[in-house]
């Protein structure tokens, strides 16, 4: 099978807020070439080349100091525009050795443009069927990409990353559990916020998954995942974002075809870590007070964080056509989350900003069957 993708992206973004003004325009274009050849039988390979243009134009007014923000307050113009060409090549392969063993493995190169880097991936994983309902995968790589620029970083910098894990499955009569324990160690600059940047972030996560399907129509599901994540800002370790000691996310579904679906979830886990501010200086060149940070980098934290949602869906039927109504209710308890800490003028004070509260979507598919 011979398939040719192509795709562009035209893209503009504009932010305001006191002395901040800034303009950015996002230009993508995407080309591959894949060839999937079936070899043998439980055997296939596939190859393919790509070529993914990115150009970002960024139209900046930046603060001179970063705690003076009024609109009068002293800015510098800046006007920068920067492009990267990623051409890659890459080979993947999947053979089913026996009814137990299934082997897979791939390699991706990039073909350096300019003053780009060469680098080189590659995965592997190894299936093994311990019976007709338990699996065991383990898999493992080393992967590489760019970061995305943005207002605080106007760059595009290579990042890598190695991964492992160990995953595990099984199904008897209603009920599926799985399992899965994984690492996965990232290098490479890229920004934390406006005044720290990270080149390293490390990750180690377990996880469990159970789903059990009960009276025809009903399926419930939990899932929950410890994650350790660890960042490194100038050769220390502090708690990422994701640094978890839970994750909970349940739901039961309620499915029939004939009525309608309906799905009530549940998220819960403890609040991000954040960077906070202990005091305040006031600077008389600038007329404005200079906020000292914590020396304990990273090391307060939000309050925990749920909410519940519900979402419901109906297919109606009409002749060659047919109509989906669906309807959603996010946040049913209007919980406040707390997502961002806010201060007064003096620092004195602090406030937080939320997450998104009680929303409604909805609205009508129809889909055109000729």
């Amino acid at each position: 099978m011979l398939s040719i993708n192509s795709g562009a992206n035209n893209s503009n973004q504009n932010f305001e807020f006191g002395n901040i003004n800034s303009i950015q325009n996002t230009r993508q274009i995407y080309t591959s070439i894949d060839y999937k050849w079936h070899v043998l039988e439980g055997t296939n390979l596939q190859f393919g080349v790509s070529h993914n243009y990115h150009r970002n134009t960024f139209k900046d007014s930046i603060p001179t100091y970063y705690y003076a923000l009024s609109p009068s307050s002293p800015n510098y113009f800046s006007d920068s525009s920067i492009y990267n060409n990623i051409l890659e090549a890459y080979l993947y392969g999947n053979w089913d050795i026996n009814d137990k063993l299934t082997f897979s493995s791939g390699v991706r190169s990039n073909l350096p443009v300019a003053s780009q880097k060469y680098y080189f991936s590659a995965q592997l994983g190894l299936k093994y069927r311990l019976n007709a309902k338990q699996s065991l995968l383990l898999s493992g790589g080393k992967y590489h990409n760019y970061s995305i620029p943005s207002y605080f970083t106007v760059e595009y910098n290579l990042l890598s990353s190695y991964q492992t894990a160990l995953d595990y499955t099984c199904e008897f009569s209603n009920t599926l559990l799985k399992t899965a324990t994984y690492y996965k160690n990232e290098t490479g600059e890229r920004s934390v916020n406006t005044y720290f940047k990270t080149d390293k972030i490390n990750t180690f996560g377990l996880e469990l998954y159970a789903e059990h399907s009960f009276y025809k129509y009903f399926k419930f599901s939990f899932s929950n995942s410890y994650i350790n994540q660890k960042i490194t800002i100038n050769n220390k370790n502090y708690h990422g974002a994701k640094d978890f000691n839970y994750l909970i996310k349940t739901s039961i579904h309620y499915n029939n075809q004939k009525l309608f679906s309906l799905v009530l979830t549940y998220t819960s886990r403890p609040g991000t870590y954040y960077n906070e501010i202990t005091g305040a200086t006031f600077d008389n060149q600038t007329n404005y007070f200079q906020p000292i940070f914590s020396s304990d980098l990273y090391h307060s934290q939000y309050g925990n964080y749920s909410r519940f949602d519900i979402s419901f869906s109906k297919y109606i039927r009409l002749r060659k056509n047919a109509l989906v109504a669906f309807a959603s209710l996010n946040n049913i308890f209007d919980t406040k989350n707390e997502s961002e800490a806010l201060y007064n003028e003096d620092y004195t004070a602090k406030y937080f900003d939320y997450y998104q509260f009680r929303t409604m979507y909805f609205g009508l598919v129809w889909h055109l069957d000729y």
